[in-house]
């Protein structure tokens, strides 16, 4: 049966009267159209509803079970309605936990049973996927608790241990995220233990090998990063999971935004071929991060026609972060055209923006980005400008002496140069890196620090 459901079918589907051959055809469309399951979940109830203890027709009901096509429907219907439901309690219990202490949540999922669901696993960890890094790992490391707390009788070893895999791939996303390179790489070690223990799926050890990617590439080891990410592609490809790859691509794509913008587009060309007009999400990101390769390349009027596509991209959600970086990709795209007065001004934005959202390393990395667009317009007076707001905006914030003595000398460094007439080569660009992929975690003098120890960027998708 190609053409979709007729209404007689859906209401003989109802009433449990087709013929077994109807309901054969019937079944079989069913399973493969998404459209018309969705348009016979009423047909289906009252299915259900025939085939209960309480259902008057004693002959329609046993000739319902007696089908093999019905039972097969009627048994994904059931699934997919307890799946719902078991989501359904997954998001309330979340507001419950969202509402206590860390030594509350814990104590929580000790004594209610009724936590202790696969749905509220995945919940936590979509909690963990959206919030910032703390918080993040602290919802990861909650789901970890509770997926040592699920019953044996409704679990086999081998899922528990996918699901702990799962877990601690989130974890370890949550500890980069947060520039934790060491302790991310232990989380995923620890994920591989889990995963050795599991099924064996390509995807859970496809997630690890990418987040492994992704850390070479925040630590400027791009080579690294690049084989370990086409490995995950490899394993996602392996097992169907498209969207995973298309996600890989992304990510190969930015690595490579700084370093290789010709590469990064190659792979995001690769990247659009594969991923779903629905991923809006993942869609813009790449159009911005292909944009910011035109203009790097110098593709003035490539990139303003690509961004033009961006903005109406942008009209259908209101992502935060992506309208961040849309806004300094506007920025840029100004400086380009050599509208300087208007770029700055919105450059000044994102800026602040950064500084009230307490976004350290970005507010930092922009005013950089800044400091190099005055050196390349000539402005030495400009240059020292920045320099000065970020030396005041360091004594203000706290930063503590480990972190907050390398970013002061980094900027006196740049304020002396700048002063001089001296700022030459690739220093801009290496100061950027610095901040990016060393400041606060490793020691030195940024300045001279080496080039090829301080490439890449620190996450997918973030500003360049």
């Amino acid at each position: 049966m190609d053409r979709h459901i007729s209404e007689r079918m859906r209401t003989g589907l109802a009433e449990g009267n087709l013929a077994p051959t109807e309901n054969a055809e019937l079944a079989d469309h069913l399973f493969r159209c998404p459209a018309c399951w969705k348009a016979s979940i009423s047909a289906l109830s009252e299915l259900d509803s025939r085939t209960g203890p309480d259902a008057v027709d004693r002959e329609r009901h046993l000739k319902i079970q007696a089908d093999p096509a019905l039972s097969a429907l009627l048994q994904k219907y059931r699934l997919e309605q307890r799946r719902l439901e078991e989501r359904l309690l997954a998001h309330a219990a979340i507001g419950e936990l969202r509402n206590l202490t860390r030594k509350g949540r814990r104590e929580e999922i000790a004594k209610r049973k009724a936590f202790r669901t696969r749905a509220v696993v995945e919940e936590l960890l979509a909690e963990a996927r959206k919030a910032m890094p703390i918080e993040a790992e602290e919802w990861s490391s909650v789901a970890i608790l509770l997926c040592r707390q699920l019953s044996p009788s409704e679990f086999t070893e081998s899922a528990r241990h996918d699901l702990m895999a799962e877990c601690y791939a989130e974890l370890a996303s949550a500890r980069r995220r947060a520039g934790r390179w060491t302790s991310a790489r232990q989380a995923i070690q620890e994920g591989r233990e889990q995963a050795a223990k599991g099924s064996s799926n390509p995807a859970i050890e496809g997630s690890l090998r990418a987040l492994e990617g992704v850390i070479d590439g925040d630590i400027g080891s791009l080579d690294d990063a690049e084989n370990s990410l086409l490995v995950a592609k490899g394993l996602f490809e392996e097992v169907g999971e498209t969207s995973m790859v298309g996600k890989v691509l992304a990510q190969l794509a930015y690595i490579w935004i700084d370093a290789n913008p010709e590469k990064s587009l190659r792979y995001l060309r690769e990247a659009r071929a594969v991923i779903s007009p629905d991923e809006i999400r993942l869609v813009t990101l790449c159009e911005i991060n292909r944009t910011d390769c035109l203009i790097t390349l110098g593709l003035t009027k490539e990139a303003l026609l690509a961004f033009s596509d961006i903005a109406r991209l942008c009209e259908q959600f209101t992502d935060p972060f992506v309208q961040l970086r849309l806004r300094f990709l506007e920025g840029r795209l100004l400086e380009a055209i050599e509208r300087y007065k208007e770029a700055d001004i919105i450059f000044r934005e994102v800026i602040a923006a950064d500084l009230d959202q307490r976004s350290i390393k970005a507010y930092f990395l922009d005013l950089a980005y800044l400091f190099g667009s005055y050196v390349r317009r000539g402005d030495g007076a400009g240059a020292v400008e920045v320099c000065n707001e970020a030396l005041a905006q360091i004594e203000i914030l706290e930063l503590g002496n480990s972190a907050e003595e390398p970013i002061r000398d980094l900027w006196d460094g740049l304020k002396e140069r700048a002063e001089r007439g001296a700022i030459k080569g690739n220093l801009v660009e290496r100061s950027r890196k610095y901040i990016r992929s060393q400041w606060s975690f490793l020691g030195g003098d940024p300045l001279a620090s080496n080039e090829s120890a301080v490439k890449s960027a620190p996450q997918p998708f973030q500003r360049s």
